[in-house]
């Protein structure tokens, strides 16, 4: 696939241009998740508001940190607990297939998008990216464009809250990608 010598980096969005997403309902199903996870370590009422205010703050996050260390400082702090307990939690819960049955549930491939990156893929000559906003880690993007039918090696890069400052919205996101 032959393009425009200067142009090597394709940016795709994940929702809404890779894969439809039903977000507000599985907003639900990842916070259920999220409380079980911190249900060893906190009140699930306590827990849950924190965590409701610690993401609503993250999506007006403009800096210094990442959105994973603010997210993790602010529920560790409500919650009385180290910042590393909270983060290693949500680590926890992101790589243990505990997610899988909401994503699968809610997440369905563009299928013309789906077959316009497997050519980009297979022909070569370009780095594809997924910019999608970074409000939940790498590691969540990555597995919610598997489970949509993205194989992990298309994309040489997907971004995640643990390298972000901000939103989309923000200019820094751009300047950060």
């Amino acid at each position: 696939m032959d393009g425009p010598q200067n142009i090597r980096v394709l940016l795709w969005d994940l929702d809404g241009t890779l894969a439809c997403w039903e977000s507000m309902r599985v907003v639900l199903e990842v916070a259920s998740v999220h409380l079980g996870f911190l249900r060893s370590v906190a009140n699930p009422l306590q827990a849950g508001l924190a965590s409701a205010r610690a993401f609503i703050r993250i999506l007006k996050n403009d800096g210094p940190f990442p959105n994973d260390l603010l997210y993790s400082h602010l529920l560790g702090r409500s919650l009385g607990l180290p910042h590393e307990s909270v983060a290693e939690l949500t680590r926890q819960m992101t790589t243990s297939g505990s997610l899988d049955p909401a994503i699968r549930r809610f997440i369905r491939p563009v299928a013309e998008a789906l077959l316009l990156v497997r050519r980009v893929h297979e022909h070569g000559g370009f780095r594809q990216i997924v910019a999608t906003n970074p409000v939940m880690p790498e590691e969540f993007n990555r597995r919610r464009l598997e489970l949509a039918g993205f194989p992990r090696e298309w994309f040489d890069f997907v971004t995640g809250s643990e390298s972000f400052t901000g939103q989309k919205r923000n200019v820094r996101f751009f300047h950060d990608l």
